[in-house]
């Protein structure tokens, strides 16, 4: 996993051998302001500030026409003593936590979560705000999205993780052997694991 580096660069114009450069003072950075969830249950409301970003489209048909969302909110969130960040995307149609019974597609809003702290968010960094949403390897409900985005409020939940997310651990699986005992991937930590896919149709 690349670390995101930072080049700050400094350009000084001096008008002459007799110029003189005033001390600067730069302010500080300022970080996000971040919220800790911890209990299982706990309501977290998270403060979302401005941010210019964008993702590959959540949707399958916008996405596979090359399209891109726009990030426009962020906050940092802390779950089990790991910082996260989650965003929000220009609410094209509103911000709703909820999907038309009607429509073929979920068209909830979906939140991007940076899990895998490379800066961006991938195509499986993106949930749904009708469904589960997972921060780290914990599972999330959407409470509420705020009309002009400037808020999110997520409720932790003990519910198993159940997506795979790069640099996280992946869920549970759970199945019978050839051998007819039961296998699970949870017995199987620290051990070398190899699971196929197949279909005979």
């Amino acid at each position: 996993m690349m670390t995101p580096v930072t080049i700050a660069l400094f350009c000084l114009s001096v008008a002459g051998p007799a110029a003189t450069v005033p001390p600067t003072h730069q302010a500080p950075a300022v970080e996000p302001k971040k919220q800790i969830v911890k209990e299982i249950g706990a309501e977290v409301t998270l403060t979302m500030e401005a941010c210019r970003q964008s993702r590959a489209a959540s949707d399958l048909l916008r996405r596979a026409l090359g399209q891109k969302d726009s990030l426009l909110k962020r906050a940092d969130v802390e779950v089990d003593g790991v910082k996260y960040t989650v965003y929000l995307p220009h609410p094209r149609m509103g911000y709703t936590i909820k999907t038309s019974k009607a429509s073929v597609l979920r068209d909830s809003t979906a939140l991007g979560i940076d899990n895998d702290g490379d800066g961006s968010v991938s195509v499986s960094e993106n949930f749904h705000a009708h469904e589960l949403v997972r921060i780290g390897n914990t599972m999330f409900r959407v409470n509420h999205i705020a009309a002009d985005g400037n808020e999110i409020k997520l409720q932790r939940t003990d519910a198993p993780a159940t997506s795979l997310t790069r640099g996280q651990s992946s869920p549970t699986l759970t199945f019978n052997g050839t051998n007819g005992k039961t296998v699970s991937t949870k017995s199987s930590l620290g051990k070398t694991l190899l699971i196929k896919f197949w279909s005979p149709t």
